[in-house]
């Protein structure tokens, strides 16, 4: 992959080196690890109500900037495999399981082979009132950076246990008019570093998750969820 193809902005480029994703046990997720895919969503279906911002409203370009972000790819990961929250919310209530990524071969397998923004998602008590319409549409990375991370990467601040980072897949509007970016995408097999399983996930599934692996040349680090004997924190023991 040519490296061009990646940009870290503001606080990613100290993105860690590997990145989790959480999932409930269905059909869909195991079919996600059988064929090394991920799904990159549509940023008006995610879970927080302000997203995306209500600065577009104030925006000369608000037309632009809204058909860049419907039709972009969004994939949500954190930075974090032990995360009481995530497990709730993400993770079947310690009944599913986590992926662990690396990092470097998750941005250089992935397809297709385009421009990929790496955003760290920053928690706001109050969203932005406005866009800097001058700085978005300039060729300059540090000038176009902070409005781009105002429209792809910005939460309330009751989601920052998230810790939540984002692999952008802007869409090709201007070659490709009409071809959103969001959708399933495949990537290497030897992305997955480990998958951690919940504490509560039953061992028959347990099982069906390792199996997928058994006859693989490259098999990712298989960890459990154990709860604190004195205290609400989680850590992850070696399977």
């Amino acid at each position: 992959m040519n490296i061009n193809c990646v940009h870290f902005a503001g606080e990613a480029v100290n993105s860690p080196l590997i990145l989790y994703k959480y999932r409930e046990v269905s059909g869909y997720a195991l079919e996600g690890l059988i064929n090394s895919s991920l799904y990159f969503s549509d940023p008006f279906s995610f879970n927080d109500p302000f997203e995306p911002v209500k600065a577009l409203d104030k925006s000369p370009f608000q037309e632009r900037i809204y058909y860049q972000l419907k039709n972009s790819g969004i994939l949500c990961l954190s930075d974090s495999s032990t995360s009481v929250p995530m497990w709730s919310c993400y993770g079947g209530a310690l009944k599913g399981f986590c992926v662990g990524y690396s990092t470097k071969r998750l941005l250089e397998t992935t397809e297709p082979d385009a421009l990929k923004r790496v955003y760290k998602v920053q928690y706001r008590e109050t969203p932005y009132r406005s866009i800097d319409s001058d700085r978005l549409i300039s060729t300059e990375f540090s000038e176009k950076d902070p409005e781009l991370i105002k429209i792809f990467a910005t939460k309330h601040v009751s989601f920052e246990r998230e810790n939540e980072y984002r692999i952008v897949i802007e869409p090709r509007a201007a070659i490709e008019p009409g071809n959103p970016t969001n959708g399933l995408y495949s990537h290497s097999p030897d992305s997955l570093e480990e998958i951690i399983f919940g504490a509560l996930m039953p061992e028959n599934q347990i099982q069906a998750v390792k199996a997928i692996f058994e006859n693989r040349k490259h098999i990712p680090i298989f960890k459990k969820i154990k709860f604190g004997a004195t205290s609400y924190e989680l850590f992850t023991v070696d399977l």
